[in-house]
């Protein structure tokens, strides 16, 4: 038993300590990681179906000003700028998680 303890104790210290630096340090990192990439991942996605809502807006602001309809064109082109302010913001906010500098809150 003595001479168990002598040659394997130290190999038992060893991966003793092995498993607390990657319970306490490596794993947390792990987490957030994930967690940002989830995150930079739902970004990207609202991001993509607000560009596919804006390509559709401006070829229906088209279609109004070829029928002639000022108005309903008006009113598009504000909903497509409230777009491009959203896609703006998205942008900064994916450009500052992707640095490390955003929070990890989920987006709405």
């Amino acid at each position: 038993m003595i001479d168990f303890v002598i040659r394997f104790g130290p190999w038992i210290a060893f991966i003793l300590v092995m498993i607390w630096i990657v319970s306490t340090n490596l794993y947390p990192r792990y987490q957030n990681y994930r967690r940002n990439q989830q995150l930079l991942d739902e970004i990207d996605d609202k991001y993509e179906n607000l560009r596919k809502m804006r390509a559709d807006l401006i070829y229906h602001i088209d279609w109004a000003i070829d029928r002639g309809e000022t108005r309903q064109a008006r009113e598009l082109e504000t909903e497509l700028e409230r777009i491009d302010k959203e896609l703006e913001e998205l942008r900064d906010r994916y450009h500052a998680i992707e640095k490390g500098k955003g929070s990890s809150n989920k987006i709405i």
